[in-house]
């Protein structure tokens, strides 16, 4: 080890700044003040990373974060539901704290979210769909826009209800 982490700290790169997804919502003096007060640690293996009674607020708020996501994800690949675990999934994609300046457009293939869901790329492209018939999200070239995102982590979607109803209406 050369120096400490603290000693190691330099001005980010362009490539590091453009990875930051808040930093295009600040107002233009607020982003050259933010830009000149960050510095990058490239921790190496003994470093330490948070001193007591500093960056460890945060580090402990994303770590229950990533708790809760993981037991969230538990229970929704219990789900028999495919369409409503696309739903929940997608919902839990856009998690505030852990994933800040997401937006409404989530830049994810079919495949990507298949396995993330745990279902084949065909069934989460139908649950798509569905989701889509709903009005919850719309598919759109390189991602998914999200429509109504409270609707996604609570509505209860039953289509096979929807298609025994059109199809009682038929007969």
């Amino acid at each position: 080890m050369t120096s400490d982490l603290y000693q190691r700290r330099r001005p980010p790169t362009e490539d590091e700044l453009a990875n930051i997804p808040w930093l295009p919502l600040l107002l233009p003096k607020e982003r050259e003040r933010a830009i000149n007060a960050l510095r990058v640690g490239d921790a190496e293996k003994g470093d330490f990373v948070c001193r007591v009674g500093r960056f460890n607020r945060f580090v402990m708020n994303q770590l229950n974060e990533r708790l809760g996501q993981f037991i969230a994800a538990r229970e929704f690949d219990r789900l028999n539901n495919p369409d409503l675990r696309v739903a929940r999934n997608l919902a839990a994609l856009f998690n505030p704290v852990l994933f800040s300046g997401v937006g409404d457009l989530l830049r994810i293939t079919q495949q990507e979210l298949a396995y993330l869901v745990g279902l084949s790329r065909q069934r989460v492209n139908e649950a798509l769909i569905h989701l889509q018939e709903e009005g919850l999200i719309r598919v759109e070239y390189g991602g998914l826009r999200i429509l109504d995102l409270q609707g996604l982590r609570t509505r209860m979607i039953d289509r096979r209800n929807r298609d025994n109803q059109v199809t009682e209406k038929n007969l």
